[in-house]
């Protein structure tokens, strides 16, 4: 995790700026695969379940910033995998529950 976090910095230090056109690009396309994703069926059931009370809001994973130009690149995909992979976990024990027999 620590050398995660100085890959980053060194990324970050290693590329030059964008300009604005291409920081614009890149927020655009962030912007699109957030609103992908919760149109998948595994967040539109963890927003159904939290509409209901099922999910307090606190538990629930926290959408990446798809606005948050000061966040690198690699470190933007390293946020949105583990926000997929809290949605799906957050899932799972539901999907368990709904199934369970006594």
């Amino acid at each position: 995790a620590a050398s995660a976090s100085g890959e980053a910095a060194a990324e970050a230090a290693a590329q030059p700026p964008l300009d604005e056109e291409s920081m614009q690009h890149r927020l655009d396309k962030r912007r699109a695969l957030i609103s992908n994703i919760k149109q998948s069926l595994e967040y539109v059931i963890l927003a159904a379940s939290h509409c209901e009370g099922t999910v307090a809001a606190a538990e629930a994973p926290r959408t990446p910033d798809p606005n948050d130009a000061s966040i690198p690149k690699r470190r933007w995909e390293e946020e949105v995998r583990l926000w997929r992979l809290a949605l799906r976990q957050r899932l799972q024990p539901q999907q368990d529950d709904g199934g369970a027999a006594g």
